[in-house]
């Protein structure tokens, strides 16, 4: 428990319960719960669930659910359910 702060790398294994600020580059693998606000660039694999508001910049491949707001540049490949909010 507590903070981290400065520059992390390497693999960080467990259950973060907070808040991350910064910049993470790599591969994040597992559930990322909570809200997210900033730019994802890069490949999306897996399945969204929830709001995204922002831009998004890269390949979203896979089942989307829920609500996208805002600008999204790149490909959306699979089934998508739900909302989409502003220009397509």
């Amino acid at each position: 428990m507590g903070t981290i702060k400065g520059t992390t790398k390497g693999t960080i294994k467990g259950t973060n319960e907070g808040t991350i600020k910064g910049t993470i580059e790599g591969t994040i693998k597992g559930t990322i719960k909570g809200t997210t606000e900033g730019t994802i660039e890069g490949t999306i694999k897996g399945t969204i669930k929830g709001t995204i508001k922002g831009t998004i910049k890269g390949t979203i491949k896979g089942a989307t659910e829920g609500t996208i707001e805002g600008t999204t540049e790149g490909t959306i490949k699979g089934t998508f359910k739900g909302t989409i909010k502003g220009t397509t």
